[in-house]
């Protein structure tokens, strides 16, 4: 008994679309499947060598970029106004102050931030030489245990 070939929706469907166009169905040929095998493989390689890239060669850069963006921090202060009880007397008043902030990631990247942020702790603000020299060893003691590597 010869086996008769089965005849599936799709293909009815489309030789019948076919013929009304006049179009040919062709096959794809095997070197069709090649280049997409391997178009395909040099962007899983071209992929694949950037995360190595950026992920192991490149990796002490960018944690230390990382560190130097999170060591960042701005401080807003908000805006106060003086607080009455129902007597119209002040519970709180406002008082100046001052804070002084320094940002590690300027300090520390080039040489004349240093010296300039020196300087005027010295000569504005009255530090001594011995309380900024306990400062910078401080702060090379706390890179130091961080390996951050400027």
């Amino acid at each position: 008994m010869p086996k008769s070939k089965e005849i599936h929706l799709e293909e009815a469907v489309l030789d019948d679309f076919a013929k009304d166009l006049d179009l040919i169905e062709l096959p794809l040929s095997r070197r069709a499947f090649q280049l997409v095998k391997i178009l395909v493989s040099i962007g899983v390689l071209i992929i694949a060598g950037r995360i190595i890239f950026l992920g192991v060669i490149k990796d002490n850069f960018y944690k230390n970029q990382a560190l130097l963006n999170a060591a960042e921090q701005t401080v807003l202060s908000a805006p106060r106004g003086i607080i009455f009880d129902k007597f119209d007397q002040p519970l709180v008043s406002n008082s100046s102050t001052s804070h002084l902030i320094l940002k590690l990631v300027n300090f520390m990247k080039n040489k004349e931030e240093e010296e300039k942020t020196i300087k005027v702790l010295k000569e504005d603000l009255n530090f001594s030489d011995f309380d900024i020299e306990e400062y910078l060893i401080k702060l090379k003691i706390l890179t130091l245990k961080n390996k951050i590597l400027l």
